[in-house]
C-alpha cells in the first residue's frame, strides 16, 4: 500500500466505540465511492444556546454558520446560513455543498485535506442575518466547528478514484486551550493544531451543538469574612487597579465596615468607565478592580484621591483575588481570548493561575473570600 492509499484508509476508517471519532465517520451516507457518486444530501444541524451563570438572555439572537480561513488571519468570511433564537434550540439547514470559492487547504504535510471551515456564532444582528465583525459577538462554539470535508485522491497515485465529500462537525481541540502562541490562533492548517493530543475529532451531525454565550454580560456577587479589622471606622470599595492612587477613580461599590463586622456581601454590575481599562488591545478590553479598605480622611463618605488605603485586599485560599470587568466583544479574536480563559463579558472573580495566565473563578468561589488585614496585603 502506497503512502496516499494509507492516508485514505486512515481518514475514512471507522473509530468504533462511544466516544468521538478521530477520523471522519463513514456511516452518514454522504460519501461516495466513485467520481460519479451522487452529491451529499442536505444536512440539518441543531444548535443549543447556553447562558452562563450570573448572566441572562432577554433578547432574540442570531445564530449563523460563518466561513473562517486561517493563515494571515483568522479572516471572517461569508455567512452560509443563519437563524434566530430566543434561547431555544435552533435547527440550521446546510446547503448541498460548500461554495467552491471557499475551498482551501486545511492541513499540510501530515494531513493533506481540503475543504471549508465554519464557526457557529451567536451575535446581535443589525437586521441582515449576516455576521460582520463589529456586531456584538455573544458566542462561538469553539469545540464544535462545521466543516465541509473535501478529499479527492489522484487515481494515478492511489490507483483508485475515491472522493470523500460531506459535512462534518469537528472538534479541533482548542476550546479553553490557554497556552503560549495558541490562544489567538494566527497560524495555518487548523486540522493540525492539536494533532499531538489526538485531534481533530469528529462528531455526528445529528448531535445537538452547545453554544456557550460568553458574550452575555454577567454581574458578580461578592461575599467574604472580615478578619481583624484594625480601625473602628473604615470603608470598603472596589477600585480600579493600578489607577487608584494616580487620579480620581470611580468605585464599583463603596460601603462602610464596622470594627466588629465579621463579613461583607456586595454586588458588582454595570460597566466601569473606559478610562479604567488595562492595556489598549481593541479586541480585548478589561479592567481590574481590587477590594480595598480605606480611611475616609476627608469625611466625604466615599473614596477620593486624598483618602488613605489600608493596604489589605481580599484573598481566596490565601491568594489575592480581584474583580475583573471584560467589555463586550465584537471580533473573533476577542472571543477567542474569552474562550481561552473560560471567561465571560461583564464582572467575574479572577486570580493568577499556576501557568501564569489569568484564571476565572466561579460564583461559588466569589462567595468564599477573606478580607484579612494581616495576611492578604498589597504592601
Amino acid at each position: 500500500m502506497n503512502a496516499t492509499a494509507l492516508l485514505l484508509s486512515l481518514l475514512t476508517a471507522c473509530q468504533c466505540g462511544s466516544g468521538p471519532e478521530t477520523a471522519p465517520p463513514g456511516e452518514s451516507g454522504h460519501s461516495g465511492d466513485s467520481r460519479d457518486s451522487d452529491p451529499p444530501a442536505t444536512v440539518e444541524i441543531r444548535v443549543q444556546p447556553v447562558v452562563p451563570e450570573d448572566a441572562s438572555l432577554d433578547q432574540e439572537i442570531t445564530v449563523a454558520v460563518v466561513h473562517v480561513s486561517f493563515g494571515d488571519g483568522p479572516a471572517i468570511g461569508e455567512t452560509l446560513v443563519s437563524g434566530v433564537s430566543s434561547g431555544a434550540e435552533l435547527t440550521l439547514e446546510l446547503p448541498l455543498a460548500a461554495p467552491v470559492d471557499q475551498l482551501a487547504s486545511l492541513g499540510n504535510l501530515y494531513l493533506p485535506v481540503s475543504g471549508s471551515l465554519y464557526m457557529l456564532a451567536a451575535f446581535v444582528d443589525d437586521g441582515d442575518g449576516i455576521y460582520q465583525e463589529g456586531e456584538p459577538l455573544l458566542g462561538v462554539a469553539m469545540d464544535r466547528w462545521v466543516m465541509w470535508y473535501h478529499l479527492d485522491l489522484d487515481p494515478q497515485d492511489s490507483g483508485q478514484a475515491v472522493p470523500v465529500q460531506s459535512w462534518r462537525i469537528v472538534d479541533l481541540g482548542i476550546e479553553g486551550q490557554y497556552a503560549p502562541n495558541r490562544c489567538a490562533l494566527d497560524s495555518s492548517w487548523p486540522l493540525e493544531w492539536m494533532m499531538d493530543l489526538g485531534y481533530p475529532q469528529y462528531h455526528p451531525t445529528s448531535d445537538p451543538i452547545p453554544l456557550i454565550l460568553r458574550g452575555l454580560e454577567a454581574s458578580l456577587g461578592l461575599e467574604g469574612a472580615i478578619v481583624s479589622s484594625p480601625q473602628p471606622t473604615l470603608r470598603l470599595a472596589a477600585l480600579p487597579y493600578p489607577h487608584v492612587g494616580e487620579r480620581e477613580v470611580q468605585s464599583g461599590f463603596d460601603v462602610a465596615i464596622a470594627s466588629d463586622q465579621e463579613s461583607f456581601a456586595e454586588q458588582l454590575s454595570g460597566a466601569p468607565p473606559s478610562e479604567d481599562d488595562v492595556g489598549a488591545d481593541p479586541d480585548w478590553r478589561y479592567t481590574m478592580h481590587l477590594l480595598l479598605p480605606f480611611t475616609d480622611s476627608d469625611g466625604s463618605g466615599a473614596w477620593t484621591l486624598g483618602d488613605a488605603l489600608e493596604g489589605s485586599s481580599t484573598c481566596l485560599d490565601g491568594e489575592l483575588a480581584w474583580a475583573r470587568y471584560t467589555r463586550p466583544i465584537h471580533s473573533y479574536r476577542g472571543y477567542r481570548f474569552l474562550d481561552c480563559y473560560s471567561g465571560t463579558v461583564g464582572w467575574r472573580l479572577t486570580h493568577y493561575a499556576d501557568h501564569g495566565g489569568v484564571e476565572y473563578l466561579s460564583s461559588d468561589q466569589a462567595r468564599q473570600l477573606v478580607l484579612d488585614f494581616t495576611d492578604c496585603r498589597l504592601d
